[in-house]
């Protein structure tokens, strides 16, 4: 035999060699991640929910290829033995897409998309209480889960666990008065996105003199212009400007009988200035801005 027959049946026996190896031993097939293997699980948490997939392509060798899972917006296509998957992701959700070959040869990827919300966190004063309210989760939360939600006031301090979303708003009694109180809240979903601390103070102001245990002097106040002019016969401490709804919009400093407050900040509409003196005592006023 001459050489180079000798040569082409090792070659041969060689390739076929290679060949059988290459194959899954579970029954002749095999699927293999060609793109690199951060495309085997994608997604992140977006404001708008459409997500470009990075193309995830496989090798793949066998019969009676079968997809399962696709999101909308992905489709695959077949070229010879390379499969890929292409498109984008339209709206939150998660998943697997799986892959399978004459019903023994198996391999998945997974997708995650979230949506990051504002949850539009706002309080409102309301009588004695105070209404939280969080509109921004309604939509991406609608698939339900568990909203925690503390707050702080003064040396006061409390938890409430709510669920959604049933539950758009909840108002909370038995507060401290005339003291800012912070709620904080965050929610655990399947489809939720971390977010940032999400905040909101409101204050319950007192109604009157006669809420005060220890009754301060009489405080008069005179709104000329853009000034409000605050006096009394006591040294006075401190004047806070609160919104009609008890937002807390600024506090200034007083270390005489008398204050004036430049006004040219707030828009037109009722607001309460609470004065506080020497002694720690509160006078509410209310003014309205024109």
């Amino acid at each position: 035999m001459s050489t180079v027959a000798t040569m082409a049946i090792l070659f041969s026996a060689l390739f076929f060699t290679m060949q059988v190896v290459a194959q899954d031993s579970r029954g002749g097939c095999s699927i293999t991640l060609l793109s690199d293997p951060s495309t085997a699980s994608q997604g992140g948490c977006l404001v708008n929910v459409e997500y470009p997939l990075e193309p995830v392509v496989y090798l793949i060798q066998g019969n009676g290829l079968t997809v399962t899972g696709l999101p909308n917006g992905v489709s695959y296509s077949l070229s010879s033995d390379t499969l890929t998957f292409t498109g984008t992701i339209i709206g939150p959700g998660f998943g697997t897409i799986t892959i399978t070959l004459d019903g023994e040869c198996e391999e998945d990827f997974r997708f995650f998309i979230g949506q990051e919300v504002d949850p539009e966190l706002a309080c409102t004063v309301s009588g004695n209480g105070i209404t939280l309210s969080w509109p921004g989760y309604n939509t991406p939360m609608s698939s339900g889960g568990t909203l925690y939600i503390t707050w702080t006031g003064g040396d006061e301090v409390g938890t409430e666990i709510l669920f959604l979303p049933e539950v758009q708003s909840w108002t909370f009694t038995d507060l401290p008065l005339d003291t800012p109180v912070t709620f904080s809240l965050y929610a655990v979903d399947a489809l939720e996105c971390p977010l940032p601390t999400t905040s909101t103070t409101c204050t319950i102001v007192s109604t009157g003199l006669d809420e005060q245990d220890d009754i301060a002097p009489p405080v008069y106040f005179v709104l000329d212009g853009d000034r409000l002019q605050v006096s009394a016969s006591s040294m006075l401490k401190d004047v806070r400007i609160y919104s009609a709804e008890g937002r807390l919009l600024g506090t200034h400093p007083v270390n005489s009988t008398v204050a004036e407050i430049s006004t040219t900040a707030l828009s037109a509409g009722a607001y309460i200035a609470l004065v506080r003196d020497g002694h720690d005592r509160l006078s509410p006023l209310r003014f309205v801005e024109r």
